[in-house]
């Protein structure tokens, strides 16, 4: 999955560095690109509990 992020992902492709971030208890793959953005990536098989998650934490923000 990660080389497909790389190469797909315009952000990624344009970046300086991208750094890989292991910390944390979830699964996700994680990066940080030009010391600047977190990415977060999961499996497509994840996709509809993100989708429910982003949209109970939009339900939450003032």
């Amino acid at each position: 999955m990660e080389k497909q992020l790389l190469a797909h992902t315009p952000l990624f492709r344009n970046a300086t560095t991208i750094k890989r971030l292991r910390k944390g208890f979830s699964t996700d793959q994680k990066f940080i690109i030009d010391d600047q953005y977190l990415v977060r990536a999961f499996s497509s098989e994840q996709s509809s509990n993100r989708q429910a998650e982003f949209h109970t934490l939009a339900k939450l923000a003032p």
